[in-house]
């Protein structure tokens, strides 16, 4: 007997183990990379040293490793368990002699295992790999202030300061062409600065940028008011404060956080800290525990879930695992949400999901048989049988033959279809609840957190599909496969004439469909949700304090333009862009290649308050408190300035309302205000160029990659250009180096197979993310780097579609 148990445990862990190593590992790359995007800056800046990307990235993995561990355990244990319910091999097991008891006790063990794993990591690694990633952030930051600033690109690291160098001497390190704004809120004023050539001077602590020849335009912060200045000065030394000293301070001295705290620290703090602090030290103490105990707590509760249900099948099983996992975390939510009110006390709120786990696995246990939920099933069932046997001619089914090429294709299809549904179902739902772990601690102290938290998750989801879909598609293509592979379905298909080719030809024409799915979900939705979702998590971890928008920088030409999108004014008074939209009228103008209003002699800028707003326009899209800077034809010497309440990008030109023009004439600066100014321009300067790239369509970034004066910014967005044509093909290739492991004519265990699918699966994620990096860091064309990954794994997947038996 103690033999046939030792047999019966290993095989059931062999049912159970694969899937949840290959859920964990699933999971723990879509989790790291979803945590590593919001990091992007730092893992493509060629100024941050490489062993800080290579210290971020391991301090990214022990966070989510212990995040995933509970949820594959559970997943593992469903729909092992599930599948050997599907097939009766857990009949046979109980008509051996072997009870529940002893088929849960392997099961057991595995979660006791995974559970003394876990409390070491959350213990060890997880306060670790947290200080860890705030030490690399702040020494990236520092390392931004040491780099040398970039020809042609807006440099405004430093507080008051945006600094442009058009040129740079390689040799010498000078700067040319130097551009440089400086904000003294002190005074009111914005500092214009240009010279020929300029050199950074850095002694101990103090930064200063020395500039020669230099030409100086003073012009009054507020748009209304204040006084316009000329000046040149020979020789300057413009003074940069950066924060370097400050980070170095606080490198040196920083307060750790609770979830950088250890075992000890964080007992110590839960004991004798006081309000917020102690709350939030106990909420993270407790939490490590539990965390810890989930795995166990988990394999126990995906068990008594399969042994006390009949259906069977891994369908089955991913749709109970999901339904645990969304419970379990809901109630974890809401029992920390309860200790940070007050309502409850925090050992009692951070036990609740534990609680609620152990009531339904005696629930489970105790009950019979869950009779209820048999009869609702069998009623529902009941109800549509009578509904076919109502309905006249012949089923959907039978009618979708005649427009299909037969029953075969539609079986696949339907498989296919419905295994990838399943799938992004589950790992958006997981992705989601990682997100919403992550951003509680913040959403919880901010008023109406709960609804900005809400909101986040909800433009989150775009994105997150998009991560999340060419992997379920390899799930639904290897899971749809390899279950009609292993019920011989296959091996009968083949011995009716059918090529294994032809069986593959549904699958990939799913994923062509897929990836155009993709492409237009990434070009019409995911940009402006992506947007709003990065808003939104600015304001929750800004406290709820809603953040102004940036002064944005961009160049056209011999033309600098400086503007704030989607400006709004806190003191009830309308906004610049209704302030500015306005019926325009168009009149030539003496001005070389400028045309501007020209009518009441006495009209003045402020007169824009008069004006009322015109309809059909995008107020969040126009820009506002613009001002544009217009060079000579060498683009050294500053000719105007001008100042407007609004304006846009209309067809080749840039059309400005309410406009103040302050030109220099020799010594002497002149103003004149104009109702409207249109201003050549190729391309829109008002496109958003501090966005990110999953910001922008891909119009978007093609036409800033044409534009981008520095070469970093021109790889950056040409790779994203590159991404985007790829996507449509991302789902295909990925089915043409998966789906030949799942597909087999022999009875032979799939484990083998469906682990090298996997392996290929990640090799292809990480390539492609380290060509993508010597793209963006000029070491690879784009197209190079964005498609090589792509051909070579298009290129492997025919030929191991070629070498299958058919």
């Amino acid at each position: 007997m103690k033999r046939v148990s030792w047999l019966i445990s290993r095989y059931l862990l062999g049912a159970v183990v694969p899937y949840f190593l290959f859920s964990w590992v699933l999971l723990t790359v879509i989790l790291f990379l979803q945590q590593a995007s919001r990091y992007s800056e730092l893992f493509f800046n060629v100024n941050i040293p490489s062993g800080l990307i290579w210290q971020l990235m391991i301090g990214l993995i022990p966070n989510v490793i212990a995040f995933t561990c509970p949820m594959a355990v559970l997943v593992g244990t469903i729909i092992g368990l599930s599948k050997l319910q599907g097939d009766s091999e857990l009949t046979a097991i109980r008509a051996a002699g072997v009870g529940n008891v002893q088929i849960a006790v392997p099961i057991v063990v595995l979660g006791i295992v995974l559970s003394l794993f876990a409390l070491f990591v959350n213990l060890k690694g997880v306060p670790f790999a947290a200080a860890l990633v705030r030490e690399v952030a702040m020494r990236s930051a520092i390392s931004k202030f040491e780099s040398p600033i970039e020809p042609g690109i807006f440099y405004t690291e430093i507080d008051g300061f945006t600094i442009l160098a058009r040129d740079s001497d390689p040799q010498t390190g000078y700067l040319k062409r130097v551009f440089i704004s400086q904000l003294d809120p002190a005074n009111g004023v914005y500092r214009l600065i240009t010279s020929d050539i300029g050199r950074i001077e850095i002694a101990g602590e103090a930064t200063e940028l020395v500039l020669e020849n230099a030409a100086v335009i003073t012009i009054p912060e507020a748009e209304t008011g204040g006084k316009y200045a000329f000046e040149r000065i020979k020789d300057i030394r413009v003074a940069l404060k950066t924060k370097r000293a400050e980070l170095l301070s606080r490198l040196a001295t920083a307060v750790r956080l609770p979830d950088e705290l250890g075992l000890d620290d964080l007992t110590d703090v839960a004991a004798n800290a006081e309000g917020k602090t102690r709350t939030e030290a106990q909420i993270v103490l407790f939490r490590r525990f539990v965390m810890s105990l989930t795995p166990f707590i988990f394999c126990l509760l995906g068990t008594i879930m399969v042994l006390r249900f009949r259906r069977g099948g891994r369908g089955f099983g991913i749709a109970l695992a999901l339904a645990a996992l969304i419970g379990y975390y809901l109630v974890a939510f809401s029992g920390e949400q309860l200790a940070r009110t007050g309502v409850l006390p925090v050992a009692i709120a951070s036990l609740l999901p534990l609680v609620a786990s152990i009531a339904a696995m005696v629930w489970l246990a105790y009950s019979p048989r869950l009779r209820f939920a048999e009869s609702i099933s069998n009623v529902v069932t009941s109800r549509l049988g009578q509904m076919k046997g109502r309905s006249s001619g012949l089923s959907l089914k039978n009618r979708l033959v005649d427009v299909t090429s037969g029953l075969r294709d539609f079986d696949i299809t339907a498989s296919v279809a419905w295994y990838f549904l399943l799938s992004t179902a589950f790992l958006l739902i997981v992705f989601l609840i990682f997100t919403a772990f992550d951003t509680w601690r913040f959403a919880s102290i901010v008023d109406n957190g709960g609804w900005m938290l809400t909101k986040y998750l909800t433009f989150l989801i775009p994105f997150a599909y998009l991560q999340i879909a060419p992997s379920a598609a390899m799930i639904a293509v290897l899971a749809a496969y390899a279950i009609k592979s292993r019920n011989n379905e296959l091996v009968t298909w083949a011995a009716a004439g059918q090529s294994m080719f032809r069986l593959l030809l549904p699958c990939l024409a799913l994923a062509l469909l897929l990836g155009v799915a993709d492409f237009a979900v990434q070009e019409t939705i995911a940009p402006r949700a992506n947007q709003i979702q990065d808003e939104v998590r600015a304001e929750l971890r800004s406290g709820g304090k809603q953040v102004q928008p940036k002064r944005l920088w961009t160049t056209e030409g011999k033309y600098i333009f400086s503007y704030v999108l989607g400006s709004t004014r806190n003191d009830g008074s309308a906004s610049d862009n209704e302030k500015a939209n306005r019926p325009i009228a168009e009149l030539a103008s003496p001005r070389g290649g400028i045309s501007g209003s020209e009518g009441d002699a006495n009209y003045r800028a402020s007169d824009n308050d008069k004006s009322k707003p015109s309809e059909n326009v995008d107020l969040r899209t126009r820009a506002s408190e613009i001002i544009v800077l217009e060079f000579s034809g060498d683009r050294e010497s500053l000719q105007t300035v001008y100042r407007a309440t609004a304006g846009k990008f209309e067809g080749s030109k840039v059309k400005l309302e309410g406009v103040v023009a302050v030109s220099r004439d020799s010594e002497r600066l002149n103003e004149n205000p104009m109702r409207e100014v249109e201003l050549p321009a190729e391309f829109d300067p008002f496109r958003n160029v501090s966005a990110k790239p999953n910001h922008l369509s891909i119009i978007e970034l093609a036409e800033s990659a044409k534009a981008a004066s520095a070469e970093s910014e021109q790889y950056a967005y040409s790779v994203g250009v590159q991404k985007r044509f790829a996507s449509l093909f991302v789902p295909l290739i990925i089915v043409l180096f998966s789906a030949p492991w799942g597909i087999s004519l022999r009875r032979a265990p799939m484990v083998s197979s469906l682990s090298i699918a996997v392996g290929l699966w990640l090799l292809f994620i990480g390539l492609t993310n380290i060509f993508e990096q010597y793209g963006i860091s000029g070491s690879l064309p784009p197209v190079v780097a964005v498609w090589a990954p792509v051909l070579g794994f298009a290129t492997l997947g025919i030929y191991l579609i070629s070498r299958i038996r058919t």
